[in-house]
Formats: C-alpha cells, sequence, structure tokens
C-alpha cells in the first residue's frame, strides 16, 4: 500500500511532515526526587525501575507506544495545517485554558479524520511536560475493545509520575494476585490515587463508538465523565466518537464542551490534504483543479473517501477522465468498487479474496502478512497453486488501500467504517453486490481453519519431554521440547494453537452448527494429539488435567461438553478416585454456567470436590 498519508488531517511522512520526532525511541528517563515531589506531597520514595517493570509486566497495557500503535500510525497521517481551526476555535480554548470545563468531546461521522485529530492532540499536550494518558479503542484490535484495556493503559502510562500509586501496586504484585482478581472499580481506585496527587494531566481518549456496548461501557463513561468535573487534581479529557445516541445517554448530565467536526470546516482541511497530495504526483498539472473540485465535493466531509480517491487518480495506468467520471456517490460504494477491481487485478478468486478479510477483521489479534499467507497456502493451496513468497504478493495485492500493511508486516483495515461495510451493518442492500461476514459463520470457519491447520502434521513434528517425576506423576505438567523454538517452525502454528477455542466459542454463541467443529475436535482432543496440543498451549498445571472433558470445560466448550458427556468412557474417567480435578465445581469456578447446566443435567453431584480436594458446594461459587 501506499505510504502516502491517510485523510486530511493526513500528511505524507516521507516529506517531513510528522509532528514532532516521535518515531525514534525515547531514551530511557531517571526520576530523582526533585521531579516527583510536586506529584508526592507525602514524599513516598518512588520504587526502583526493576519493579516499575514488574508492574508494567502485570498490567499487560497495550503496545501504546510501539512504532506500530495507534498513536504513532495516526500521528505519521497529519499533515501540517490541518486542524487548526479547531485549537483556535473558542470552544476549544474554554476547555483548555479555562477552569470550569474539564470534559471535551469532539464528534463527527466515520472517516472524518477524528483519530488523527487525536493522535495530534496527544502530542500537542505533551509538549506541556505533563502526564497525558491516551488510549485508541478498536474493534477490530483484541487488545483495543474493552473498557478495563484503556485503565490498564493509563496505569501504565501515569505509573512513572505517582509514587503512591507505585507503592499500591507493589503491594499488590507482593499478594500475587492476578490480573483478573483487580475488579474495573478497582482500577478506577488505583487510577484516583494516581489523580489525586497530580496539579495536572490530561486525559485523550478515541473512538468511545468502539467500545464494547455493555453496562460496563455505561458505567466507564459515566466515571470518565465525572473524573473531569471531580476535585482530582486538574485532569482535562478529550473524548472521541461518532455522534451515537448510546455514548450521549450515559453524558447527558455531564457538563462538558462538544465540537463538531462540521461538513464545511473539515472540506477545508480536505481540500489542503488533496493539494498536497496532487503537487508530489505525476498528475499532469492540467488536471489538478478539476481534481481538487470533484474529490472534495463528493468527499462529504471524509477524510478517508479523499485518500481512497486520490488513489485511484495515482494508479499506473488510470485514466483521469476515467475515474473522474466514476468517482463514487459514499463511502460504502468506494468499498465495493475497490475490492471488485483488486480482485480483477491481482487475479484472486473472490473467496480467497473474502478469506482474507475475515481474517483481518475477525481474527483475535493483529495478524501479520506472512501468517494469513501461510494459513491461505495450508488449506487454500489447491486453489492457488503459490509458494508462500507468492501467497504473500497475493494478499498485499488481494484488497489494494483497504488494508494497510505497518511496519511490522501486521495487517488491519484502512477504518472500521470498512469493517462495518463487509458485515452489513450499514450498506444499503441494493448497492452492496459484495457478500455479508456473517459472524457466526465467520467464526466458524475460521475456527475450522485453526484446527485444520494443526492436524495437518503441525502437531506430528512436537516433542514431548518424558516425564520426571518418580513420586506422584500424574501431578507433573506436560511440557514440549524446545517449546519457544517450537512456535518459530510454522509461522501461524502459534495464533492457531492458542486462538482456535476463541472461535469456537463465538460461533456456539451465534448458533452456528457445530457439526463439521466436532469432527475436527473429535481428532484434536484426543490421544496423542491432546497431550501435544495441550503441552504447546500451556492449558494445564498436570497431566490428570489432560482429559478431553476437563479441557472442554477448562475452555468454555459447551456443545463439545456435551457430546463428551454422552460418552460413558469420560464419566468414568473424571469420576475416578484418583482425579481431584472435579468437573462441576471447576465449571462453576470459570464461570461457565451454561456448562454447570449440563453437568448437572447429566447427574454431577452439587457436593462435588473442588480441585484443591475441599468440599465444595456450587452454590458457593455464585451459581
Amino acid at each position: 500500500m501506499s505510504s502516502d498519508i491517510f485523510g486530511g488531517l493526513f500528511g505524507t511522512p516521507a516529506r517531513g511532515k510528522k509532528s514532532g520526532s516521535l518515531f525514534a525511541k525515547d531514551d530511557p528517563v531517571i526520576l530523582t526526587h526533585d521531579d516527583v515531589r510536586d506529584y508526592n506531597e507525602d514524599n513516598i520514595l518512588p520504587q526502583t525501575p526493576e519493579t516499575l517493570a514488574k508492574i508494567r509486566e502485570w498490567l499487560q497495557p497495550t503496545g501504546y507506544d510501539d512504532d506500530s500503535s495507534e498513536y504513532k500510525k495516526h500521528l505519521s497521517f497529519h499533515l501540517d495545517g490541518t486542524g487548526d481551526w479547531l485549537l483556535s476555535s473558542l470552544r476549544y480554548h474554554t476547555w483548555h485554558d479555562g477552569s470550569d470545563n474539564g470534559l471535551l468531546w469532539i464528534r463527527g461521522i466515520p472517516g472524518s479524520g477524528k483519530s488523527v485529530l487525536a493522535a495530534s492532540l496527544i502530542h500537542r499536550l505533551l509538549q506541556e511536560d505533563v502526564p497525558v494518558l491516551y488510549f485508541f479503542f478498536r474493534q477490530t484490535i483484541e487488545s483495543n475493545h474493552e473498557p478495563v484495556a484503556a485503565l490498564r493503559d493509563w496505569l501504565a502510562q501515569v505509573l512513572k509520575f505517582s509514587p503512591p500509586l507505585q507503592l499500591r501496586m507493589k503491594r499488590i504484585l507482593d499478594q500475587n494476585r492476578s490480573l483478573d482478581s483487580v475488579s474495573i472499580d478497582g482500577f478506577w481506585s488505583y487510577l484516583r490515587i494516581a489523580l489525586a496527587q497530580l496539579p495536572k494531566a490530561y486525559c485523550v481518549v478515541d473512538a468511545l463508538d468502539e467500545m464494547d456496548q455493555t453496562e460496563q461501557t455505561q458505567s466507564f463513561l459515566k466515571t470518565l465523565a465525572e473524573l473531569g468535573q471531580s476535585s482530582y487534581s486538574k485532569l482535562k479529557i478529550v473524548m472521541t466518537s461518532r455522534p451515537l445516541a448510546i455514548i450521549e445517554k450515559p453524558l447527558r448530565n455531564a457538563k462538558f464542551v462538544s465540537i463538531r467536526l462540521e461538513e464545511d470546516k473539515v472540506d477545508r482541511d480536505i481540500a489542503v490534504y488533496v493539494q498536497d497530495r496532487l503537487s508530489t504526483s505525476s498528475i499532469p498539472e492540467e488536471y489538478h483543479v478539476v481534481i481538487q473540485r470533484a474529490v472534495p465535493g463528493n468527499a462529504n466531509g471524509l477524510f478517508l473517501y479523499a485518500k481512497l480517491a486520490i488513489d485511484s487518480f495515482l494508479r499506473p495506468e488510470a485514466s483521469i477522465q476515467q475515474v473522474l467520471k466514476n468517482l463514487p456517490s459514499n463511502l460504502d460504494i468506494m468499498y465495493r468498487d475497490i475490492l471488485q477491481e483488486h480482485a480483477t487485478r491481482s487475479g484472486m478468486s473472490q473467496d480467497i479474496q473474502i478469506l482474507v478479510m475475515q481474517w483481518v477483521t475477525h481474527a483475535g489479534r493483529p495478524l501479520r502478512l506472512l501468517e494469513i499467507a501461510e494459513i491461505i497456502n495450508t488449506t487454500q493451496g489447491s486453489k492457488t497453486s503459490l509458494n508462500l513468497k507468492d501467497t504473500k504478493e497475493l494478499v498485499r495485492a488481494a484488497c489494494g488501500p483497504l488494508l494497510e500493511i505497518l511496519p511490522n508486516e501486521t495487517i488491519c483495515v484502512v477504518h472500521h467504517s470498512l469493517t462495518e461495510f463487509l458485515t452489513g451493518s450499514t450498506t444499503d442492500p441494493k448497492t452492496r453486490n459484495f457478500p455479508i461476514l456473517e459472524y457466526g459463520a465467520t467464526h466458524n470457519l475460521l475456527a475450522a481453519q485453526c484446527l485444520s491447520y494443526l492436524l495437518s502434521r503441525c502437531l506430528d513434528e512436537v516433542q514431548l519431554q518424558p516425564r520426571k517425576l518418580s513420586f506422584r506423576p500424574a501431578h507433573e505438567c506436560p511440557a514440549v521440547v524446545n517449546h519457544d523454538k517450537r512456535w518459530l517452525a510454522a509461522p501461524f502454528l502459534k495464533y492457531a494453537a492458542l486462538n482456535w477455542h476463541h472461535h469456537v466459542r463465538k460461533a456456539e454463541s451465534a448458533g452456528f452448527d457445530q457439526t463439521a467443529i466436532r469432527r475436527l475436535l473429535n481428532r484434536l482432543l484426543d490421544g496423542e494429539n491432546l497431550l501435544k496440543w495441550g503441552a504447546l498451549a500451556r492449558v494445564w498445571r498436570n497431566y490428570v488435567d489432560a482429559t478431553p472433558l476437563l479441557t472442554a470445560i477448562d475452555l468454555g466448550l459447551v456443545d463439545f461438553t456435551r457430546i463428551l458427556l454422552e460418552r460413558p468412557e469420560e464419566i468414568n474417567d473424571i469420576d475416578d478416585a484418583k482425579t481431584h480435578s472435579w468437573a462441576l465445581p471447576r465449571a462453576a469456578r470459570l464461570g461457565h454456567h451454561r456448562i454447570v447446566d449440563l453437568l448437572l443435567e447429566y447427574g454431577k453431584d452439587v457436593n462435588a470436590f473442588d480441585s484443591f480436594f475441599m468440599p465444595r458446594q456450587i452454590l458457593s461459587y455464585g451459581i
């Protein structure tokens, strides 16, 4: 994909229009007592760098400051001279300079440049040398769509400024608590510890509409708004989102400054962007004026439309007159035309193009180009007859500018609105003319491909270490010879081994028929395959856990648990007096309510022993 820029707050990095030098790794920062004195009225000593590193590791933040992060990516797209109207507006200064308005809500339609604006604001606010917390919600990134993920990132970002927070987090580490043991309210309380000590701080949160929409989300928004209006330091918050009722409702009683990315103002920025792209292009100057009129005129305030339109003019074989004549009337038609065009140009069948988009939009984490190429070669090899290198190039060309390939070769969609187009949530059926990626069917297909991949000789090369314990060998954990090197043996192995069950559960939750998956699970969760996969994925504590039924319960596989419960040999195995990992308490402890119901239906004892060989009523787990 072209390294030119995404969107009208978007520029071309190669021309030196980045907003600063943040693309080099920051030098290490050593904080002294004087550095934190203003943030630390109780004079609590900072923790050691080693302790801070352990706390950050425990928090499991996203790669928020990596070169491939959403922040760095969108900051690189910012074009000087765009967005200045917002920064000079009275409403922005009311929020930034005043003491009565701690909450700024920037609203705009999909593709209007909100994320680029958010990234440029983060960079601008960082120049004030005060803590700036930030998070980019993304439905297409597994780690970026839950509210608790934002809180963990914010704690990691503010940690170095707050010795009181450091001390509190160290105590949690000393208690050997797991991350899952802390509620979202607990994370909010830790954040308040830091904010209470800070004389000033900013928080920028992008794309609130891409959060998981649950009861927890509503609570998150209310708490965020309260912090922006509370006496906790001088915290100023910037939020961006689409103008949706589901976001507006929990903020109804909040006091905030609102700025809309209105079409006329955004169109002026789009004109700057189009002029910038044309000035460095090979397009003859005689066409510049007509393109400068046509693109902003059709963009209707969408930088993304402008970016894709200019890309179409810059194709080597493009006819300027023909592109002008066929400029789509909206973004959905643009998506449809680009997908059809690139399927034809690349020689890729629509089936494989759709498969690429299914992996990009529904994978549990962003996949690398090599990973997608290998799974296509493994499962679709008879249709492509290509080697791995050629398949990588085919994937690159499959969807043209609609897929973005980051420097580490991770692939993502160019914008969340493309995911909405593909899943059918925004398009008019009359103009669509492209298959809808159904949720249940897609996850079922991806689960089947992961399982087929594991069963296609991948596990044959996995070697288990011999058991070492002579006393109570059942309590030894199965292990793989050269475990870490084994991941490197096949590019897609790690994803398939660690994520197939997530896709199975999602397909199940959508009510998709599991007949084909059952056949694959009968092969994987049995005998040597079960031991090798379980040891590779490290899903057990010891050998007594390595049974099909216990594994299905651990993974929350409702349908397959039911199938196993119909087999007498599984019931006998799990009720063996030598086994202390009992099925019913295990399912209850993991919160798998539907499996608990199944086990009770099949006659399991409510008073069964738990996994620590202690009598435990199932009701005590809150079931």
